[in-house]
């Protein structure tokens, strides 16, 4: 009897902020190993952000520094496969 080995777990920083490459889409970044390894980098991040900021922004209390993330667990991993079927059909004058 094999016993199927689970999968290693991949976790995504979804941008909500960050527009992706196409309209309606949004920046991800990943994958990370753990939860942990995810926020890690989250968390590294936004402290690049504010340091990297001007002295104003730091100062101003209500500036809204970003809108939420989310991390994301990987569920699956798909591959498309794409086909076409072409075909010549005799028409008769």
């Amino acid at each position: 009897m094999s016993i199927k080995k689970k999968p290693a777990s991949e976790f995504w920083l979804i941008d909500t902020d960050t527009p992706g490459m196409s309209r309606g889409q949004l920046s991800a970044s990943g994958p990370y190993p753990t939860l942990k390894a995810a926020e890690s980098a989250l968390l590294a991040d936004i402290r690049n952000l504010w340091e990297d900021s001007c002295t104003c922004l730091k100062k101003d209390s209500e500036v809204k520094w970003c809108l939420p993330y989310k991390i994301l667990e990987l569920a699956k991993t798909v591959q498309p496969e794409v086909s076409a079927l072409i075909n010549l059909k005799e028409i008769k004058p």
